[in-house]
């Protein structure tokens, strides 16, 4: 496996103290190596320069590292071939990659971040700006480096677990031991899900500046450039506009996921139904030519936030538009069932559904069961609705099969619904 990016100097009680990170700095002017380590040393993580691409692939085979700094003019293999060369070796495939070069064509900068370049910065860069766009991979590296050793660790815990259940008492008694151990590392791996929100709140917060000046200057481009650039400028410009959209739909879902998680709740009595006439009115407005039949149950009410309600409610409705756009007659029903006593909510469609054994991954962020090219989203809007309804004090589970629709189900503390 490798040493690790991020490097851990000591063990505490309280866990790993994960100090420095690897920074490969790759540039073929050795006086280009000394102002980059100039305005970075001071943010004390290990900088190892290499002055070309067959270093820099001696070193990433040698060792891990958390953030890439990559010129492109440089003699022999470019930066361009070298990029494409680390994201093909299994130990730097996903390591973030920022080109600092002179190279500032709208079709260089195009191909840098079709290799997968999280930035492409021109040279001179101011240090301040420098600094800060590698201290935020920097820190993300070192959440990245808890989340390994606190993974690794409940991986050997889990392993101690499967063979003292094999013996006898005393291997019994030793598995109580263990348990007791993990509920602590449980307990501290809570602490760590709530600062790796934390910070993908402040990291969305940061991408939005950098998105929207992308977006502004590409839309000034092709205003005050669009006839020199021509059909191919043209295409280009469309793609990073494209990326961009999908880039700011991230970064609002990603909000959208941290406030859910950190915001106040302020209970109330909430209008489901109420709520759920204002997102069927909104989404029959944003698509006419769509005909699709609502049935929402009025009078629904239950115990919660207003603000939080809604965004759920949001985000499953939404969910059975989507997926019912290729219905012949399209239904989605929001109502409520009592037959177990406790108020029952529930979203229903007869739209796409979804295979038997992805229940367990409807609710994680990231994970799409269908196409992107088929169906839009970014995979976070039911991690949403998941946290939303455990914040609440309720419970959220789905029922469907593929090609027969799905029913999503929620359970609210508080009054019934009448």
């Amino acid at each position: 496996m490798g040493t690790p990016a991020v490097r851990l100097d000591s063990l505490t009680e309280h866990g790993p103290d994960l100090e420095r990170v690897r920074v490969l700095m790759v540039d073929d002017r050795p006086d280009n190596l000394f102002a980059t380590r100039a305005v970075l040393e001071d943010l004390g993580e290990d900088l190892v320069s290499t002055t070309s691409a067959v270093e820099a692939v001696d070193c990433l085979l040698r060792q891990d590292f958390g953030l890439i700094l990559l010129d492109v003019m440089m003699p022999g293999m470019d930066g361009f071939d070298l990029a494409l060369q680390i994201r093909r070796l299994r130990r730097s495939r996903d390591t973030p990659i920022i080109f600092l070069t002179a190279a500032g064509s709208v079709e260089k900068m195009s191909k840098g971040y079709q290799l997968g370049a999280v930035d492409y910065l021109l040279k001179p860069v101011a240090p301040e700006v420098l600094r800060a766009k590698v201290a935020v991979f920097i820190r993300m590296a070192r959440q990245a480096g808890k989340v390994k050793y606190y993974t690794d660790m409940l991986e050997e815990r889990n392993g101690d677990l499967r063979e003292v259940m094999a013996g006898q008492r005393q291997a019994e008694q030793e598995i109580l031991r263990l348990n007791r151990a993990l509920k602590t590392r449980v307990g501290a791996l809570s602490e760590l899900n709530a600062e790796l929100e934390a910070f993908s709140f402040t990291v969305s917060h940061d991408l939005n500046g950098p998105l929207a000046n992308i977006t502004s200057f590409s839309r000034a481009l092709r205003d005050e450039c669009g006839l020199v650039l021509g059909e191919r400028g043209s295409a280009y410009l469309d793609r990073i506009d494209s990326a961009s959209q999908r880039m700011g739909q991230l970064i609002r879902d990603l909000l959208e996921l941290a406030r859910s998680s950190h915001c106040d709740i302020k209970l109330e009595t909430v209008d489901l139904s109420g709520i759920a006439g204002e997102i069927a009115g909104g989404l029959r407005a944003a698509a006419p030519e769509r005909a699709v039949q609502w049935e929402i149950a009025g009078g629904l009410a239950a115990r919660g936030d207003l603000r939080l309600l809604t965004v759920a409610l949001r985000n499953l409705l939404e969910n059975a538009f989507k997926f019912t756009r290729r219905a012949e007659a399209a239904r989605i029903e929001f109502g409520v069932e009592t037959s177990t006593g406790a108020p029952v909510y529930f979203v229903r469609d007869n739209g796409i559904g979804f295979k038997t054994g992805d229940h367990d991954k409807l609710f994680q962020p990231f994970q799409r069961l269908s196409s992107a090219h088929e169906f839009e989203g970014t995979g976070v809007g039911l991690a949403t609705v998941d946290r939303i309804v455990k914040r609440l004090g309720g419970r959220i589970w789905a029922e469907g099969a593929e090609g027969s629709g799905a029913a999503f189900y929620f359970e609210l503390p508080g009054l019934n619904a009448s």
